[in-house]
């Protein structure tokens, strides 16, 4: 088998990159990014434990335009698309998954799974969580077997959400969030790709979707206390935010969006959504079982990557 990994630059999925290479399922993953974004899944790779970064299995490419994406689709036996968070450095971000899903309807690969954490979710979008719910019906009808999972806001050393805040917080800056009564179900990265590599290799998942969930609901201030005792860093908040060289409408926007549950996002006009209790996973508790913070995660390219390597070694 063969597998296409489609967006690659980010922590869930580079966590989820590292599980699927263990489980010996593939004789190929082809790991794939859009250009603009291309040097962090590369530095990433770069950044690993030699048995992955020399692994002959995993090949790590750059998607250049619509042709070269579709090739690599048909190329592959199972495709994983996982949402990016490029902002406005790709002209239709609502476009992809639906681009994605027609290709691999075509290519008529034997699994399509489409993880859209809602971490990622549009955040330079206007209404990210309803532009979010939009795309993925598009993708839905545009190949009706595809598997879709949507995980809420996750924790863990493979968590895109607690990266992000490691990173701010690291540069000594507020964050801009309000801090409201909103509560969710935080899932560990771990039990993301237990899900992941579940739906790739079994059966009877056609078409479904599934809410990925963690066992306990905690508010938003608990999670962010959770995280910062577990990183051993503290969060400020106000309305600045650290400059990332996009414009201040999306950084502010991505940092919101960023913390948003997954009750959010079924509150818009979305389809109904299986819970994850038929896995039988053991789900890790965000009180007890936070995991392990793995250095080798943060490659030592670029400012935040140093400050981050400087505060944990």
């Amino acid at each position: 088998m063969s597998l296409f990994v489609f967006s690659s630059a980010n922590k869930i999925a580079q966590g989820i990159i590292r599980r699927l290479n263990a489980s010996g399922q593939y004789e190929k993953i082809v790991c794939a990014d859009l250009y603009p974004n291309y040097h962090s899944h590369e530095s990433y790779l770069r950044g690993l434990d030699d048995s992955i970064a020399n692994s002959k299995i995993i090949q790590d490419i750059k998607i250049h335009d619509r042709p070269e994406l579709n090739a690599h689709i048909r190329d592959a036996s199972h495709v994983l698309y996982i949402t990016h968070d490029y902002f406005q450095l790709t002209p239709s971000k609502l476009n992809l998954i639906r681009t994605v899903a027609e290709y691999a309807q075509k290519a008529k690969v034997k699994k399509f799974v489409a993880l859209t954490p809602i971490e990622l979710d549009h955040q330079g979008e206007p209404q990210p969580v309803f532009d979010a719910a939009e795309s993925e019906k598009a993708a839905r009808e545009a190949c009706p077997d595809m598997i879709h999972l949507k995980s809420d806001l996750t924790f863990g050393p493979n968590s895109s959400a607690v990266d992000f805040l490691i990173r701010g917080s690291l540069m000594n800056k507020p964050l801009d969030i309000n801090i409201v009564s909103q509560t969710g179900k935080p899932i560990h990265s771990e039990n993301v790709a237990d899900v992941v590599e579940r739906v790739l290799s079994e059966d009877g998942h056609a078409g479904k979707q599934y809410a990925v969930e963690g066992p306990e609901s905690i508010n938003l201030n608990t999670y962010l206390n959770k995280v910062g005792d577990w990183s051993k860093t503290s969060f400020k908040y106000g309305k600045d935010w650290f400059d990332l060289g996009f414009n201040a409408d999306h950084v502010n926007a991505q940092v919101k969006n960023t913390c948003q549950f997954l009750n959010s996002y079924k509150g818009v006009d979305a389809p109904g959504f299986e819970d994850i209790s038929s896995f039988n996973l053991n789900l890790r508790d965000i009180y007890s079982d936070h995991g392990e913070l793995d250095r080798n995660q943060y490659p030592s390219k670029g400012p935040f990557e140093r400050y981050i390597k400087n505060l944990l070694y």
